[in-house]
C-alpha cells in the first residue's frame, strides 16, 4: 500500500472507484452535514419511540434512545487526542468475506506487534507501555507489565473490515510486511493502529449510533468515523498519548489475577528446577522413558508393567538417601504447591464474567497449559513413576475435565461493542489432550 490511511487520506481513498467499484468517484459528504444527519436520525428515533404505547419494552427502548442522544453529544465534544472525525464511505461486505479477513488478520497480529516494537518503540513508551511490555511485543505477544497485567490496547483497522468494499478482495504485497505475501489490502499495516481500549470503545460507539452493523452486504453509505492523524513526527501506527482521563491507557487485568498467575508460574518453575537434575541421572531417565512408553499402550498406567516400573523407581529412590530427600521432600512439597496454585488460577478464571479481560486471561492460561510451562510439566508429570507427582496429575486431570465447558462460556456471542471489544476465537482443548483421563467426557457433561 503506497498510501497510509489517515484523517488526511481516508475520504479520498474510500470515495474512489478502486474502493467501492462504481464508475467515477463518489462525492463526499461534509463532516458538519454528517453530524447534523446523525443528530436528526437520533432525534427522529427518540420521537417515534416516545409516541408508542408505554409498555415496559417501549420504556426501555425510550431510555436507550435518550442515552444515545447524550452519548453523541459527548462524542462530539470530547474527541481523543490525535484523532479527527472524518467522512468515510462505508461499503458492507459479506459475512464470509469478513470472517476470512479476520482470520488472516489474526495470523498477522504477532507480526504487527513485532513491527511496532522494532520501529515504533518510542511511540509505545509515550503511550505508556513499559519496557517489559515492549519486549513481549517484540516476541509477538500482547503487551503486559512485569506483574502480568495486560495493557488495555486494541489493534484496529482504520478502514473497517466489515465496510472494506473492494479492499476485502484486492490482494497485494504489503511493503511493510512483504514476508506474508499477497494479503487483502484492508489488512496491510498502513491500515492498522494500536490504540487504548477506551478510544476503541469511543470509535465503536460512534459506529453503532449510525447502525452500521444493520447494513446488508453491498449496501453503502457515507459515515462519520474516528480516524488517526499522521504527521512528520507521528507515523500513525500507535495512538497519540491521551491526556483525558476518559481515554488514558489502563490495565485490563486486576491485581488479584496477576498474583494468581505469578504464584502458579513460580510454583511450576520450582518443580521444573527439581526435576531437571533428576532427568540427567541414568537410572531415573531410563525408568521415566520406559514408564512413558508403557503409558502410551492401550492398557496404560493400569498394566502390571506400569506397576513394576513404579516399584523399581521406589527401590532406586530408597537406596539413595540424597535422591530420596530430593523426591519425597523437595519434589513432594513443590508438586503440592504447584497443584494448589494451578487449581486456584483456573478456578479464578472460570468464575470470571465473560469480559474482554477474562477472555485474555483464559487465552493466556490455555497457551501456558497446552504449549507453555504448564503444558511441559503436564506432559512430564504423566510419565514420572513416583507417587509424589500425583497431586499434579490429579490437578491436571480435573482441569482437563472442566476446561471445555469453561471455553464454551467464553465462546458465547459477543456483547454490544460499547460493553466489550470483539472477542478472540476461543481455544477448546482437543480430544487428544483429554483421552488419557478416563470418563472425561462424562465428567465434562456432568459439569456442564
Amino acid at each position: 500500500m503506497a498510501i497510509r490511511v489517515s484523517a488526511d487520506t481516508i475520504t479520498d481513498i474510500t470515495s474512489s472507484a478502486d474502493f467501492h467499484g462504481q464508475q467515477g468517484r463518489t462525492s463526499p459528504r461534509a463532516t458538519e452535514d454528517l453530524i447534523d444527519k446523525i443528530y436528526h436520525d437520533l432525534r427522529t428515533r427518540h420521537k417515534r419511540i416516545k409516541e408508542l404505547e408505554k409498555t415496559p419494552r417501549n420504556l426501555k427502548r425510550l431510555r436507550k434512545a435518550e442515552d444515545e442522544k447524550k452519548l453523541f453529544r459527548k462524542i462530539i465534544k470530547d474527541i481523543p487526542a490525535g484523532f479527527e472525525l472524518v467522512p468515510v464511505f462505508y461499503k458492507r461486505i459479506t459475512k464470509n468475506e469478513n470472517t476470512t479477513i479476520k482470520n488472516k488478520y489474526k495470523e498477522q497480529l504477532p507480526g504487527f506487534f513485532k513491527f511496532l516494537a522494532t520501529h515504533r518503540a518510542e511511540e509505545l513508551k509515550d503511550l505508556g507501555i513499559c519496557e517489559h511490555g515492549i519486549e513481549r511485543m517484540r516476541s509477538g505477544q500482547p503487551p503486559a507489565d512485569a506483574q502480568n497485567r495486560y495493557y488495555d490496547v486494541s489493534v484496529d483497522h482504520i478502514v473497517e473490515t466489515a465496510g472494506a468494499g473492494l479492499w476485502a478482495q484486492k490482494l497485494e504485497v504489503d511493503p511493510l510486511n512483504p514476508t506474508q505475501g499477497r494479503q487483502p489490502v484492508v489488512n496491510h499495516y498502513g491500515n492498522m493502529i494500536l490504540m487504548p481500549g477506551e478510544v476503541h470503545k469511543y470509535k465503536n460507539a460512534l459506529n453503532d449510533l449510525q447502525r452500521l452493523r444493520k447494513l446488508q452486504p453491498s449496501n453503502q453509505k457515507w459515515t462519520l468515523m474516528l480516524i488517526p492523524e499522521r504527521s512528520g513526527s507521528k507515523a500513525g501506527f500507535v495512538s497519540a498519548p491521551q491526556k483525558s482521563q476518559s481515554y488514558r491507557l489502563k490495565f485490563i487485568q486486576d491485581e488479584s489475577m496477576a498474583r494468581h498467575y505469578t504464584s502458579a508460574v513460580r510454583a511450576v518453575e520450582s518443580v521444573g528446577e527439581i526435576l531437571e537434575p533428576l532427568k540427567s541421572q541414568d537410572g531415573f531417565k531410563w525408568l521415566v522413558r520406559a514408564y512413558d512408553a508403557i503409558c502410551h499402550r492401550p492398557d496404560g498406567k493400569n498394566s502390571s508393567d506400569a506397576r513394576n516400573m513404579m516399584d523399581s523407581m521406589t527401590l532406586m529412590v530408597e537406596s539413595d538417601p540424597a535422591l530420596q530427600k530430593k523426591i519425597q521432600v523437595d519434589l513432594a512439597s513443590a508438586a503440592q504447591q504447584a497443584a494448589k496454585d494451578i487449581r486456584k488460577l483456573f478456578n479464578k478464571i472460570s468464575r470470571e464474567r465473560d469480559t474482554h479481560r477474562a477472555r485474555l486471561a483464559f487465552n493466556d492460561f490455555i497457551s501456558l497449559y497446552r504449549d507453555g510451562s504448564f503444558g511441559d510439566l503436564r506432559k512430564e508429570a504423566q510419565c514420572i513413576p513416583v507417587a509424589e507427582v500425583k497431586p499434579l496429575t490429579r490437578a491436571f486431570a480435573s482441569i482437563d475435565r472442566r476446561i471445555a465447558s469453561v471455553a464454551a462460556v467464553f465462546s458465547a456471542k459477543s456483547r454490544p461493542r460499547k460493553i466489550a471489544p470483539p472477542r478472540r476465537k476461543p481455544v477448546v482443548i482437543s480430544w487428544q489432550d483429554r483421552k488419557v483421563h478416563h470418563g472425561a467426557g462424562r465428567c465434562s457433561r456432568a459439569a456442564a
